[in-house]
């Protein structure tokens, strides 16, 4: 989805949530989950980020995988 395509169903009442940056199965996948630890918080950060720098403020993630 676009962004004007989030913001339209989150004005139409829906909550918009984070699913991740970039749903790497390394960093997310069981069984496949080589990152470290700072890896993984960049990938949440990012996505909390663009969300809120896009005007989708969310205190909740949707785990990738």
């Amino acid at each position: 989805m676009e962004i004007n395509d989030l913001l339209t169903i989150a004005n139409d009442g829906y909550d918009i949530v984070s699913h991740t940056h970039t749903h790497n199965q390394s960093i997310y996948k069981p069984g496949y989950v080589t990152a470290n630890l700072s890896e993984i918080e960049e990938d949440i950060r990012l996505s909390y980020e663009y969300l809120k720098n896009n005007g989708l403020e969310t205190d909740t993630i949707v785990w990738a995988w």
